[in-house]
């Protein structure tokens, strides 16, 4: 007799890391109002580069770009450690 089939409980979905990361960054930096992007980078395991990019100045065919602020940041847990520290520099 064949077994009745079982239904898999739903697997529960993991967050993007990385997305996670920018996140926290820049809930403690505060977000500039010349955001261009924030490029997050995973170095290895829980170690990430995040650069914070910002448009100086805008051409006529494109802006020109900064990466302003810049952190190596180590994720344990729910918390993040960075260096150098992040500490807030725009207002949201």
């Amino acid at each position: 007799m064949p077994e009745a089939l079982v239904p898999k409980p739903p697997t529960e979905t993991v967050a993007d890391p990385e997305a996670q990361v920018r996140t926290r960054v820049l809930d403690q930096l505060g977000t500039p109002r010349d955001l261009h992007r924030v490029d997050v980078r995973r170095l290895w395991d829980d170690h990430y580069r995040v650069n914070v990019y910002r448009a100086l100045e805008a051409g006529p065919l494109f802006d020109k770009l900064a990466i302003t602020d810049s952190f190596h940041v180590v994720v344990t847990g729910s918390d993040i450690h960075s260096e150098p520290l992040i500490q807030r520099r725009y207002g949201n």
